[in-house]
């Protein structure tokens, strides 16, 4: 019995959280338009390999509730193995000239989506709305003008009419 394995192309497979999944573009009508994507290989750090994702399960798995999607990646210098672990940066998609928070920044109450802004050395609370989420910012969609000052930690703690003062990060 053997095996025969054309190395020169690899395929990653990667698990997209059900929250992200319905933003993934593989590209199914012009294989060139697929999401781009950097793949760096655990066992060579620093390294990085670019890639597109070329195809998806297009459905949640009921299990990992999450979505399959494959990059195929160039191999033509064979230094990478089948079976290797990676981790790979998808970028689903890219909007310029937005306002974002930290999560720290951003509370829950009564089911609403709020952060703290200081009005006179006082806690006010403002209903924001989240838009994508990258690492530990979260977009925001509305609710904020960009002229505040908004508290960027422990937001859930503060309650309105705080007294609070203002430091300035250096």
């Amino acid at each position: 019995m053997l095996t025969i394995s054309n190395l020169s192309k690899v395929r990653v497979f990667v698990n997209v959280p059900e929250s992200e999944a319905p933003w993934v573009d593989a590209g199914f009508l012009d294989a060139s338009k697929g999401d781009t994507a950097t793949i760096q290989i655990n066992a060579s750090p620093g390294r990085t390999i670019e890639g597109r994702v070329t195809r998806s399960s297009l459905q949640i798995d009921p299990q990992s509730r999450s979505l399959t999607a494959e990059i195929d990646i160039d191999n033509s210098d064979l230094k990478l193995l089948p079976g290797t672990f990676a981790t790979a940066k998808i970028l689903l998609e890219e909007r310029a000239d937005v306002m974002t928070l930290p999560t720290a920044a951003i509370a829950k109450n009564a089911g609403q989506t709020l952060c703290c802004i200081v009005v006179d050395g006082k806690i006010e609370h403002r209903t924001i709305a989240l838009g994508l989420r990258v690492e530990d910012d979260v977009q925001v969609s509305s609710g904020l003008n960009g002229d505040e000052i908004v508290v960027l930690a422990r937001a859930g703690s503060l309650q309105p009419g705080q007294a609070v003062e203002v430091v300035v990060k250096k």
